[in-house]
């Protein structure tokens, strides 16, 4: 029975030995493959939702853009249009407590041409009576407002209460269809 136990005993060693120097590195080595590789699939799955952030967040964008692009288009003024933008002035200027005394638009002269068309600047001279106050609402309404309209030139010729204002504006008007 004694020499059972030293075989036994042998055994486990054997056994022992064979785990500790021929099993475990390849275990090991596995394992650090698999940390490997899911660190690998991690690092993948950050990368992807990162991206799909940035698609989202473009897609977003571009909606924004094409709204910004559909509000800017509807601010310049189609030839035919010139009446409904003197309609307009005249509008803004009675908001302001203005009095115009005449708009008259001139000829459109050449201002771009562009992928999108010709676009022309059409002058528009005004003549009013107005406080400093008033014209200065009144410009920023036309800022704010619902055409490009941009001043090119103004005389104030001062009186009191009312200063007479002659203003050019340049409005953008394009040429065909979008």
């Amino acid at each position: 029975m004694k020499l059972d136990k030293r075989i036994l005993i042998v055994i486990v060693y054997v056994v022992l030995f064979l785990e500790i120097f021929w099993f475990t590195p390849f275990q090991i080595k596995k394992f650090i493959y698999l940390f490997s590789e899911v660190g690998r699939l991690r690092k993948n799955i950050v990368q992807f939702s990162s991206q799909k952030n940035y698609q989202q967040n473009l897609l977003s964008r571009k909606k924004e853009i094409s709204r910004e692009i559909i509000e800017l288009k509807s601010k310049i003024i189609a030839p035919q249009d010139v009446s409904v933008l003197q309609a307009y002035l005249s509008r803004k200027a009675k908001e302001n407590r203005l009095d115009i005394e005449e708009i008259s638009p001139n000829s459109p002269q050449e201002y771009k041409i562009t992928s999108q068309g010709k676009f022309l600047a059409l002058p528009v001279d005004i003549i009013l009576e107005a406080d400093f106050h008033s014209l200065a609402r009144f410009f920023g309404d036309l800022e704010k407002g619902d055409y490009f309209l941009a001043p090119k030139e103004m005389e104030v010729i001062g009186a009191k209460p009312y200063h007479r204002v002659n203003l050019e504006l340049y409005a953008l008007i394009k040429e065909g269809r979008w």
